[in-house]
């Protein structure tokens, strides 16, 4: 057993005594092992945050204003193409065939179109998707038909399809 001194009195004590027994103050207790866990862990974290790289190095700026991007020829591209189309099955019934038609109303040229379509099934559940490139140049302000496009097989329950311009390049 370890003997502590009274802070009243400096008389010598058990370290278990709960107060003094000769002035009846309370003895100082011990810090526990998970107090001192605790401790530990709160100043790890602490610290962790302010070392960390986006903790405050750059300085609020609450007038800022964000500047509008400016839309590059790709994106007016993307904007001003439109696909329409007509899907049915081919072959078997496993292929899925689509005439489609681009119309390029952007002031750009453009080519190699990627088009993707999802095919549903009769409850509306999305059943499969196919992607295909149309491997040809529009020219600006024109439409451009392609029938009896080959999108490749497609699952047996596919009811109805959506197709759409995934990608393009402008030339």
């Amino acid at each position: 057993m370890a003997m502590i001194t009274c802070k009243e009195c400096g008389t010598e004590i058990s370290s278990k005594a709960a107060k003094c027994p000769k002035c009846g103050a309370p003895a100082k207790k011990r810090t526990s092992l998970v107090t001192w866990f605790i401790v530990v862990v709160i100043g790890v974290v602490a610290a962790g945050v302010l070392m960390s790289p986006d903790s405050g190095d750059q300085p609020a700026r609450p007038n800022a204003v964000a500047k509008p991007r400016v839309p590059t020829a790709y994106d007016l591209a993307k904007r001003d193409t439109t696909l329409n189309y007509q899907a049915r099955k081919a072959g078997l019934g496993n292929v899925l065939e689509v005439d489609f038609t681009v119309t390029n109303a952007s002031v750009v040229t453009i080519k190699d179109i990627a088009v993707t379509c999802i095919m549903y099934a009769k409850s509306g559940t999305q059943v499969d998707t196919n992607r295909r490139t149309i491997y040809d140049t529009i020219q600006p302000g024109t439409t451009k038909r392609f029938p009896k496009f080959n999108m490749g097989f497609m699952h047996d329950q596919a009811n109805s399809s959506s197709c759409y311009i995934a990608d393009l390049v402008v030339n």
